[in-house]
């Protein structure tokens, strides 16, 4: 196996889990950034127990082990389209807070009414309405995430 070199590939063109349970519509992972010299991973810089459960899960640091990689000997340079039509990046630290909130032991109808009180803030804000029902949707699937079997009955 080769040591990732950050080409971007793996991301590009075949997401992993995590990018595929995170965001099952989009085509290109939103966690993929260029950061001017490479591709990179936000999955793989959250800290603590959650980011060291993405590294485990991705085998961080395992070494590219895509046979169908044909970037990996040209010159790395940034793929990104410019734009991501159709999917919500949630800031990190917005995310983290989700996730943190998440964990918590709150009923549904109180992390519901907490996430409708935020779409009629982005609304009042001037934010259109389809991007404020995707922005709903980012937010309830990142709390979501975290609830353990246990509180599943909550969330509905």
């Amino acid at each position: 196996m080769n040591q990732c070199n950050g080409c971007g590939f793996c991301c590009m063109k075949a997401p992993c889990i995590a990018s595929r349970r995170l965001y099952p519509n989009a085509t290109i992972c939103p966690e993929l950034y260029w950061d001017g010299e490479k591709h990179r991973c936000h999955l793989m810089e959250i800290e603590g127990i959650i980011g060291e459960n993405y590294r485990k899960e991705l085998y961080a640091g395992q070494g590219c082990c895509c046979n169908l990689n044909t970037w990996r000997k040209e010159e790395i340079i940034n793929r990104l389209p410019q734009e991501k039509s159709g999917v919500i990046v949630l800031d990190e630290k917005f995310q983290k807070f989700l996730l943190s909130l998440g964990r918590q032991f709150m009923s549904g109808d109180a992390i519901y009414l907490t996430i409708k009180d935020f779409q009629k803030q982005l609304m009042d804000d001037g934010y259109s309405e389809n991007s404020v029902k995707e922005i709903g949707k980012a937010v309830f699937h990142l709390v979501k995430q975290q609830k353990s079997n246990f509180m599943e009955g909550f969330l509905g």
